[in-house]
């Protein structure tokens, strides 16, 4: 599991079942910031749709990362950076 949690944000990294549901939604009910990041935008968008159902005001974000591809670890820290401080 990848967490990064500063002043109400919250990163993950982690499949849309299970736990990489679950703990987005339950970043999104307590009012957190949340990122997904991952490989597959559509499956990441399949699971902000679910947390959004639930959560219509939730803020999420969804990110590009590939964890075996240093370039995609650069590029997602300088965004997350840029982005959120």
């Amino acid at each position: 599991m990848k967490f990064f949690s500063k002043g109400g944000n919250g990163a993950d990294h982690r499949r849309n079942s299970g736990l990489g549901l679950e703990f987005p939604r339950l970043l999104a009910g307590h009012g957190a910031d949340v990122i997904k990041a991952g490989q597959n935008r559509k499956m990441g968008q399949q699971g902000w749709d679910q947390i959004k159902a639930g959560y219509p005001h939730a803020n999420l974000a969804l990110m590009p990362l590939g964890l075996a591809d240093l370039t995609s670890i650069t590029d997602f820290s300088e965004a997350l950076k840029k982005q959120y401080g």
